[in-house]
């Protein structure tokens, strides 16, 4: 693999299963096969972006910072959709991401201003703000980003595998997408299949250790 390549959401979750026994004992090699696959289809998702993002941006241009308020919300909901979307895919997209994030910006405050004179509704504006400036720093670890894709490549038997074997940062920020039953369900998953693996003679001393700050979330 080329040194500066920057794998996409597809490709990414492959290279986590590689000669990976917590995705399957024995552990199996990457199929060069299923590897160009999804080569293929994180370059379709990036060209899909770059159309999308022009499209957006065009979009944004003729509306201004004074369109109806419907077209407004709708507009900066889909400026955020692509900035989560953007985390997934094979390119660096620094600029598109601070293009997309000044849009987004300069919408929230058209939208303060048009609710200052409304307590509530500006209070309530101010606390979504919030959650997308954390929600926006979670996004920095690639983990989250791909579980939040509803057509992501981590499927349900792979979610357990992927934490306990990503690095500490993506697992940390990853926790805060589970609720109290889902992380339970998770450690009781979790144990049980680090003891298939332990009694098959692998080492799972790393594993069992973001295990058990797992655990320590959920109770």
């Amino acid at each position: 693999m080329e040194s500066n390549h920057i794998p996409g959401r597809r490709e990414r979750q492959l290279l986590r299963g590689q000669d990976n026994p917590l995705f399957g004992w024995p552990p199996a090699p990457l199929d060069p096969a299923a590897l160009e696959a999804a080569r293929t289809a994180d370059r379709a998702a990036l060209e899909r972006f770059r159309e999308r993002f022009a499209q957006q941006l065009e979009r944004a241009a003729k509306l201004g910072e004074h369109g109806d308020g419907t077209e407004v919300m709708a507009l900066k909901e889909t400026l955020e959709q692509l900035y989560e979307e953007s985390f997934g895919l094979p390119a660096a997209l620094e600029r598109e991401r601070e293009a997309l994030a000044g849009l987004i910006e300069t919408i929230a405050r058209s939208l303060a201003r048009a609710t200052r004179d409304d307590p509530e509704a500006s209070a309530a504006l101010a606390e979504f703000e919030r959650a997308r400036a954390t929600h926006f720093a979670l996004l920095r670890q690639p983990l989250v980003g791909d579980l939040l894709d509803p057509e992501g490549p981590i499927g349900p038997s792979e979610l357990l595998p992927t934490l306990l074997s990503v690095p500490a940062e993506e697992f940390d920020a990853a926790l805060a997408l589970f609720d109290e039953l889902q992380r339970r369900t998770l450690v009781r998953d979790g144990e049980a299949l680090l003891a298939r693996l332990e009694a098959a003679g692998v080492d799972c001393v790393e594993p069992r250790r973001r295990l058990a700050a797992l655990v320590d979330v959920a109770r």
